[in-house]
């Protein structure tokens, strides 16, 4: 039951490489009350109103994944 697994999460990340079309579980999280943290690729910034708060720009850099992640948790 997604629920079930939407409900124990803490952060949800979407860590993409390439265009996504539009990013599903990124608004669903958002919807949900759940923070998220996504790529800024593709259809993932609209799934996330274009939240600056909520996207990395820069995916290949792991210290700022590692940095956000903290600054949420």
């Amino acid at each position: 039951d997604i629920l079930n697994i939407y409900k124990r999460a803490k952060l949800v990340i979407v860590p993409s490489q390439w265009e996504e079309a539009y990013g599903r579980v990124a608004k669903e999280s958002i919807l949900l009350d759940i923070p998220v943290l996504v790529s800024d690729i593709g259809g993932l910034k609209e799934a996330v109103d274009y939240d600056e708060n909520k996207l990395v720009k820069d995916y290949t850099i792991v210290d700022e994944w590692v940095r956000r992640i903290k600054q949420i948790l």
